[in-house]
């Protein structure tokens, strides 16, 4: 797992260019989380640079985990 202090957010649903904010909901995995828009309600947002087990994949719990610590 990769440790990267500037996280891009790929969201293909919101327009490009523009700043969202929201605010974490839920930690889904290592590298997945849900966000609350104002706007657009709860969306799955992955994050762009990161690539952590899936569930049911070794180390899944871990980077849960760690990612979870970072917010």
């Amino acid at each position: 797992m990769r440790n990267n202090s500037e996280w891009t957010f790929g969201v293909t649903k919101l327009e490009k260019g523009k700043l969202w904010c929201g605010y974490v909901k839920n930690v889904v995995d290592g590298d997945t989380v849900d966000v609350r828009f104002n706007i657009y309600g709860i969306q799955w947002v992955r994050l762009v640079g990161l690539d952590t087990p899936e569930l049911g994949e070794e180390g899944y719990e871990e980077a849960k985990e760690f990612l979870n610590s970072a917010f």
